[in-house]
């Protein structure tokens, strides 16, 4: 089972949600992308549908670069981590259908609990 990681740019807060992320999943079965160009061309090829997705987008323009890839996303299992908690990003995000919802600001201990059980429900997908 691998996971998708979208960290746009490199920061202490993504690594130390990188490190929870490895808590989770062998760092090897973690797959990095922070350019959306490599992120558009990994949702080219095929994928399992029970795939878990992390999207860390760390500001408002990370965010609105996440949203045309809606339909690539609608099949996942997606975390999003987003910059703030404001009524019109949550409408956005919402539109992507994400499993869970936290923010940049957070100490991402949920996202741990989260990770395992979505990748306990994903386990046939490899």
């Amino acid at each position: 089972m691998s996971l998708i990681f979208y960290q746009p740019m490199e920061s202490g807060v993504g690594k130390r949600l990188r490190n929870i992320l490895e808590s989770v999943v062998p760092k090897d079965h973690i797959e990095l992308y922070s350019t959306m160009d490599d992120l558009f061309e990994r949702f080219q090829n095929p994928i399992c549908h029970g795939k878990v997705t992390v999207i860390f987008a760390a500001t408002r323009k990370d965010f609105h670069r996440i949203l045309p890839l809606k339909d690539f996303l609608s099949d996942m299992n997606l975390v999003l981590i987003l910059p703030d908690d404001s009524p019109e990003m949550m409408a956005e995000a919402h539109t992507l259908r994400p499993r869970y919802i936290t923010w940049a600001d957070s100490d991402f201990r949920d996202i741990e609990a989260v990770l395992k059980r979505l990748m306990a429900l994903s386990k046939n997908c490899f």
